[in-house]
Order: structure tokens, then C-alpha cells, then sequence
């Protein structure tokens, strides 16, 4: 950087600018391009796994939720995929409404409230449970829809990344860990989670 010292005629007092030259700013604008070359790609990483973990809260959140409403209300809730008859269905990827399900017959009839909805999976994303619903009883209990959820997505790179949500018979939910440090957390039978 290079001062030039001028006179400045309003004070007539000696007065310092202060700049960069051209070569400077090249050589930085150089070193920034080549910075921000190698820090994409990781930053991409990045906000896919922040969006994963968000979108793994949502879906806890929505279990954990209709579970509590089923007991603070005593009556049956259900979270599942719904098809174009209001009847819940296996196709993960959709659209997952929680509503009120007073007959417990995992269909969205009339007169029973939409709680809540979460978006479907984007096209890198793969949602599976083995069963059509989460649907819980006025005690809380799951009952017959208790299950692993499965949750993975492919990053930029190609790289295969899993969740798992454990939903007992009783209605309480727990994230699947990685015992075995493959990468992938294990099922309740200490399999890893298969994506895709």
C-alpha cells in the first residue's frame, strides 16, 4: 500500500491518502477466487447436512407431537403420506400430513383437522417406514406402527448419508446410532441402515 503525502489547500496542512495499487487488488482477488474454488464444495456439504438434520427434527417433532396430542386430547392421531383419497399410503417421499384420525382408519375424513404438514423429499433424499402411518392410540401407544424410519440422502459428492428413527410399540422415538462406525446408524437389529 502506498501513501502519497499532497498538500490539501483548504488547511494548506499536509494530508496522507491511502490506497491500494492495482497489483494488490489483483493479487487478492486471485487468492479469494481460488479460496472460494476449494470452500464450495465443502460448503455445499455443509448446508445439505444442515438441511438433513432440520428436516429429521421436523419428523421427530411431528411424532413426538402426535403422540402428545393423542394423549393430552384422547384422541388418535396420525402422521403418514396421504394419496390423492385422503388414505394413508406407503409412499414416503410425499407429502406427510398429522391430522386427527377419530376412527383410527389412517384415512383423513371429513371433519378431522390437518395439524401439520411437511413438505416432500427432494430428489436426493430417500424416506422409508414400513408401515403406512405413524398412528398412536389416546394412551400414546403406537401399537401395530411402530417401526424404523429411515432417512438418507446422497451429498455432492456422491457420499451416502442415513438417519433412522425408532418408533416403539409404546410411541417413544429414538435416533438409530453408528455403533459399528460405518457411517450409517444400525436398525433396532443392529444392521446398518440400507439407503436407496
Amino acid at each position: 500500500m502506498r501513501r502519497n503525502a499532497t498538500l490539501c489547500p483548504r488547511n494548506m496542512g499536509l494530508y496522507t491518502s491511502a490506497g491500494f495499487t492495482l497489483m494488490e487488488l489483483m493479487v487478492v482477488m486471485a487468492v479469494l477466487g481460488i479460496l472460494s474454488f476449494w470452500a464450495v464444495p465443502g460448503m455445499n456439504g455443509m448446508i445439505q447436512n444442515a438441511e438433513a438434520r432440520a428436516e429429521i427434527r421436523a419428523l421427530t417433532s411431528a411424532i413426538n407431537d402426535a403422540r402428545h396430542q393423542s394423549i393430552h386430547t384422547r384422541i388418535p392421531h396420525t402422521l403418514c403420506p396421504l394419496d390423492t383419497s385422503n388414505r394413508c399410503k406407503t409412499q414416503w417421499r410425499n407429502p406427510l400430513t398429522l391430522f386427527l384420525d377419530f376412527n383410527r382408519n389412517r384415512r383423513l375424513d371429513s371433519g378431522e383437522s390437518v395439524l401439520r404438514t411437511i413438505p416432500a423429499a427432494k430428489a436426493n433424499v430417500f424416506r422409508n417406514y414400513p408401515r403406512t402411518a405413524f398412528s398412536f392410540d389416546p394412551r400414546g401407544f403406537a401399537g401395530g406402527f411402530n417401526g424404523s424410519f429411515q432417512y438418507c440422502y446422497t451429498d455432492t459428492r456422491g457420499r451416502q448419508h442415513g438417519k433412522v428413527l425408532i418408533v416403539s410399540r409404546q410411541g417413544r422415538v429414538r435416533e438409530g446410532r453408528d455403533t459399528d462406525d460405518s457411517g450409517l446408524p444400525e436398525l433396532p437389529n443392529n444392521q446398518d441402515v440400507t439407503c436407496f
